[in-house]
């Protein structure tokens, strides 16, 4: 595993805030700088600690800003796990933060959230779906893994550990599987996303097949979308990633370089 490193500068310049949005405390982190905002949204399960090694990756190039969605890390629990309530957050953030001429980088789930509010909006210039996001149909979520999480005895107890480090999810594994299920159900919004897109936008694709019965139709998405996003919108670019779904964390370096790559110059 890749060890991050920030500046000095970057240690110093990062605040911590948060958003109130209905009954969710969005956790906030603003790393500072003068370069274009880049805001990272991370995906189901994970947090905003997981783009720690791509942060340090990036360097002191952008202004980089991250946030726990809700039911994750820092952030808090809420009664409502909606797609619009996530699509909602980082509009939200974006108008709290008056952030304007921005670049969107989302991974798994938070790839979708990208994509919906990057088709909307005309001061995003630039949006990375890292591995999600897919505009064809996925394969139902593999309860079994879920259940065998819930049923060992020792899972109230990471549980808690998780909650302390403010990493994962903090959310129910019942509102998980839930909002696995409505993402699933996204892939008609993104292809009519994709299609409305006005900026430049790639998709990072993971060669390692998702382990277990899901791995084969999850890798014949990923190949599908390769294919149709390109056809859908010219902005629109693939690129393979030599690694797994969590690419970001263990292949920081290659999704840094791509990222960097898609930067506009104006």
């Amino acid at each position: 595993m890749i060890k991050a490193q920030f500046s000095q500068d970057r240690r110093i310049r990062m605040k911590r805030t948060t958003l109130q949005r209905g009954d969710a405390r969005l956790s906030i982190r603003d790393y500072g700088g003068d370069g274009r905002p880049h805001v990272l949204i991370h995906g189901l399960g994970f947090g905003q600690k997981s783009w720690t090694n791509l942060i340090a990756a990036l360097g002191d190039r952008y202004r980089i800003i991250t946030y726990d969605q809700r039911g994750h890390g820092a952030s808090t629990q809420s009664s409502d796990y909606s797609w619009s309530s996530f699509v909602g957050d980082l509009e939200a953030l974006i108008s709290e933060l008056a952030l304007n001429n921005f670049v969107l980088v989302g991974h798994s789930l938070g790839a979708g959230v990208a994509l919906d509010v990057a088709s909307q909006t005309s001061e995003c210039r630039a949006v990375t779906m890292i591995d999600g996001a897919f505009p064809v149909e996925l394969p139902p979520p593999d309860t079994s893994q879920f259940e065998r999480i819930q049923h060992n005895p020792l899972y109230p107890v990471l549980r808690s550990v998780a909650r302390l480090r403010n990493r994962g999810l903090s959310m129910s594994l019942v509102d998980a599987l839930a909002v696995a299920e409505e993402y699933r159900v996204q892939f008609a919004n993104w292809e009519q996303a994709l299609c409305r897109l006005a900026c430049p936008a790639q998709y990072l694709l993971a060669t390692e097949e998702v382990p277990g019965p899901n791995g084969p139709p999850a890798q014949a998405a990923r190949h599908t979308t390769a294919e149709r996003a390109v056809t859908l919108n010219p902005l629109v670019k693939v690129q393979w990633i030599d690694a797994g779904h969590a690419m970001a964390r263990t292949h920081p370096h290659e999704v840094a370089k791509a990222v960097m790559e898609l930067e506009p110059k104006s």
